[in-house]
C-alpha cells in the first residue's frame, strides 16, 4: 500500500513538474499560420498522397502551431522538469504545511494574473489568451501551470516557516558573529553602509531625476512653487542644494541630500535587523535581512539617486517598525510620552513627505488603536492619530492659504480614466460622437492624446490636461462612463497595461528604472552645474550592467521584481493570519494601501513607487518567521 502511494506521489510530482517546465518555457506570442504551414510542409515532405493545406483540420493546425508557443527543442527543459519534479515531490511530502483553500484560490488568481500580465506586456493586449479558441486553450494551460507553481511555492514556504525556531545558534561562534551579536543594529547599519559606499563613490555627487530637478528648480525660483511633490519634500531638496551652492558647489548641494538619505536609510535598515534580534529570530535571519539591504543592488542604486522616495522609504519603514513594536511590546509604551511624541512626529513626516502617505498612516494607526492588547494604550494611539491628522492638514492649509503655494493639479488623480480615454480613441475613434468629442476636448486635447498614448506611462496623456472647471469635468466623466459600457475590455486592458508590473512577475519597462543618470538638458535650462566625477561613464555603466545581470540571476534576481515582492508580502500576510497573529495585521493595511496606490499611479512597474513596500518586506518576513501555528505570542 505504501509503495503504491509513493509511486502515485512520484508520478503526480513528475506530471506537475512537466506542466510547470512547459509553462515556464512558453513564448508569449500568437502563432503565425504561414509559419505553421511551412512547418507542416516540412513534416509532410515525403508524403506521396498530396496535402491540401487549405483543408487542414483545426486540431492538426493547433498541434503544428504548438511549436511556436512551446519550442522545446533544447535539452535543458528535460532536466528542468525533472528538477522541478524532485522539488515538488519534497514539498508535497510536507503534509503538516499544506495550504488551505484560501491559498488555492490565491494560486488560481496568480495564474490568471501572471498569464494576462505577460500577454499585455509582450503583445499589448490579451490576445495570447482570447485571440481564438487555440489561444484560449494555450492560455488556460499556462494559467494552470503558474497556479501549480505558485501553490507549491507557498506550500514550501509554509513548510520552511513552520520549521523556524527562535534563538537558535545556527552559525559557529566567530569573531564576526560575536561582534554582530553584541549590537546587531549597529553592525547591520555599518555593513549596509559599507556595501552602499561604492555606489555613492562611482556616481558622486549623485544622480538627479526629473522630479528632483523640478523640486530644486522651484526653490531656486526657476519654476513656480507648487505642492505637486509635497512642499516639505521640495523645501528639503531645494534648501540643501542652496546650502551646497552657498558653500561653492552645486555638486555639494546634491551630495548633501545623498548623505542625508544614506545615513537615515542605513540606520533604519539596521534597526530592522535589531528588531529581528529582539524578536528572537535566528542569526541566519538577521544576516539575511542585512544582506537584502546591503547586497540587493536596488538599494545601492536608489541611495545614490536624489529622489524623494528613497528618504521616504527609510522613514516609512521606521514607522512600520515602531507600529509593530507598539503592538507586540505594548507594556514598554505604556506611560512613555517621549516615545509617543516621537511616534506622532514620525507619522506626520510620513504624511508630509509623500502625498499618498496619509492614506497608509491613518488607517494603520486607527487599526492599531483597536488591536493593541493594552487597552490603556488606545487613547494615546488615538491621540497620535489626531496629531497626525492635525499636523498633516494644518501644514497643507498653511502652505496653501498663508504661503499661497497652489495645490497640485487634479489631473494627477485622473491617470486611470485619461489612459482609458486615450486607448479608446486610439482603438475606436471612429465610434466617438461629436458630443462625446466636445466633452473630451474640454478636458484633454482630443487629437493629441491618441498619438501620445503610451500603455505603461500616462505622462504622454496627462500633459494635455486642461485644468477644466467642475462642470466640464463632470460632463467628461459621464462620457467616460458611456464609453466604458460600449467597450469595457478596452478600458480593462488600458488599466492593466498601466499597472500589471505591480502584480505580474515580469520586467516590462525598458527605460532606466533606477535613475542612474543626470538629466543634463534640464540642468542646463536651470543653470545648475551638476556633473559626475566619473566623466567617462565607464564605471557607472559597469555598475548599471551589473545590476541588470543581477536581475536575471535565478531566484535571487526575483528580489528586484516588484510583482514577486508584492505576492511574497501577500503570502506572508496569509501565513500570519493562519497563525492568528492578530497583533501585527494592522501593518498590512498600510502596505496594502501603498500597493493599491501603485496600481493607480501614472507609471507601470516603477520601483521607486513600490520602494516603501519593498523596504518593509524583511520586517514582514521576520514577523512570519517568529509566529508559528503553535505559538501566537512573543515572549521577551
Amino acid at each position: 500500500m505504501r509503495m503504491k502511494q509513493k509511486t502515485k506521489s512520484i508520478v503526480t510530482a513528475l506530471l506537475l513538474g512537466v506542466l510547470c517546465a512547459v509553462t515556464l518555457s512558453a513564448v508569449i506570442t500568437v502563432p503565425d499560420w504561414e509559419t505553421a504551414r511551412a512547418d507542416l510542409l516540412i513534416g509532410m515532405q515525403y508524403e506521396t498522397t498530396g496535402l491540401d493545406l487549405d483543408a487542414v483540420p483545426g486540431w492538426l493546425a493547433a498541434l503544428v502551431m504548438l511549436h511556436q508557443n512551446f519550442p522545446l527543442d533544447g535539452w535543458a527543459w528535460g532536466p528542468a522538469a525533472a528538477g522541478l519534479a524532485v522539488l515538488l515531490c519534497w514539498v508535497r511530502g510536507q503534509r503538516e504545511a499544506k495550504p488551505k483553500r484560501t491559498e488555492l484560490v490565491l494560486s488560481i488568481v496568480f495564474g490568471i494574473a501572471e498569464v494576462l500580465g505577460l500577454s499585455i506586456c509582450k503583445l499589448g493586449s490579451w490576445a495570447f489568451v482570447f485571440k481564438n479558441p487555440y489561444q484560449l486553450c494555450v492560455g488556460v494551460l499556462c494559467m494552470a501551470g503558474y497556479a501549480v507553481l505558485f501553490y507549491h511555492a507557498v506550500w514550501g514556504l509554509y513548510a520552511l516557516l513552520g520549521r523556524s525556531r527562535t534563538g537558535g545558534e545556527d552559525f559557529p561562534q566567530t569573531r564576526f558573529a560575536a561582534w554582530f551579536a553584541k549590537a546587531p543594529g549597529r553592525a547591520s547599519s555599518l555593513l549596509i553602509g559599507a556595501a552602499w559606499l561604492p555606489w555613492v563613490a562611482v556616481f558622486w555627487p549623485g544622480s538627479v531625476d526629473w522630479d528632483s530637478w523640478g523640486q530644486i528648480s522651484q526653490v531656486l525660483g526657476v519654476q513656480e512653487m507648487t505642492a505637486h511633490h509635497t512642499v516639505l519634500s521640495t523645501w528639503l531638496h531645494g534648501w540643501l542644494f542652496r546650502l551646497g551652492r552657498a558653500l561653492g558647489s552645486d555638486n555639494l548641494g546634491v551630495f548633501l541630500y545623498i548623505v542625508l538619505q544614506f545615513l537615515v536609510c542605513a540606520w533604519v535598515f539596521g534597526q530592522v535587523t535589531a528588531f529581528a534580534a529582539r524578536l528572537g529570530c535566528s542569526r541566519g535571519v538577521q544576516y539575511a535581512v542585512t544582506a537584502f539591504f546591503a547586497l540587493d543592488p536596488i538599494w545601492g542604486a536608489f541611495i545614490q539617486t536624489q529622489v524623494k522616495d528613497t528618504l521616504y522609504t527609510g522613514l516609512f519603514v521606521l514607522f512600520v517598525l515602531k507600529t509593530a513594536d507598539l503592538l507586540l511590546f505594548p507594556q514598554e509604551w505604556q506611560g512613555s510620552r517621549p516615545r509617543m511624541t516621537a511616534y506622532a512626529v514620525l507619522g506626520v513626516l510620513c504624511c508630509l513627505l509623500r502625498k499618498n502617505g496619509i492614506y497608509a498612516v491613518v488607517p494603520m494607526l486607527l487599526a492599531s488603536a483597536f488591536t493593541v492588547s493594552e487597552k490603556r494604550l488606545r487613547r494615546p494611539v488615538l491621540a497620535v492619530l489626531l496629531a497626525v491628522c492635525i499636523g498633516s492638514f494644518g501644514f497643507d492649509t498653511f502652505t496653501e492659504k498663508v504661503l499661497d503655494i497652489p495645490a497640485g493639479s487634479v489631473g494627477e488623480a485622473l491617470s486611470v480614466p485619461m489612459q482609458q480615454t486615450a486607448r479608446y480613441i486610439r482603438d475606436y475613434g471612429n465610434e466617438v460622437t461629436d458630443g462625446e468629442r466636445t466633452a473630451i476636448e474640454k478636458v484633454l486635447d482630443y487629437d493629441a492624446i491618441a498619438q501620445s498614448y503610451m500603455p505603461e506611462l500616462s505622462d504622454g496623456v496627462k500633459q494635455y490636461y486642461k485644468n477644466p472647471g467642475k462642470g466640464d469635468l463632470a460632463r467628461y466623466m459621464l462620457v467616460w462612463a458611456k464609453m466604458l459600457l460600449k467597450h469595457p475590455v478596452c478600458y480593462f486592458e488600458a488599466t492593466h497595461a498601466n499597472s500589471h508590473g505591480y502584480y505580474t512577475i515580469t520586467k516590462c519597462r525598458a527605460i532606466n528604472d533606477y535613475y542612474t543618470f543626470n538629466n543634463d538638458i534640464c540642468m542646463e535650462m536651470s543653470e545648475m552645474n551638476v556633473h559626475y566625477l566619473d566623466k567617462s561613464g565607464y564605471l557607472r555603466y559597469a555598475f548599471v550592467q551589473a545590476l541588470s545581470a543581477f536581475e536575471k540571476l535565478p531566484l535571487v534576481g526575483l528580489t528586484t521584481s516588484i510583482g514577486f515582492m508584492a505576492w511574497l508580502t501577500a503570502v506572508l500576510g496569509l501565513w500570519l493570519a493562519r497563525c492568528k497573529a492578530k497583533p501585527v495585521l494592522p501593518v498590512f493595511i498600510g502596505l496594502g494601501i501603498f500597493w493599491l496606490t501603485c496600481i493607480a499611479s501614472p507609471v507601470n512597474d516603477c520601483m521607486r513607487y513600490f520602494l516603501p513596500v519593498a523596504g518593509c518586506l524583511p520586517l514582514v518576513f521576520c514577523l512570519a518567521a517568529v509566529f508559528s501555528r503553535e505559538k501566537s505570542e512573543i515572549t521577551v
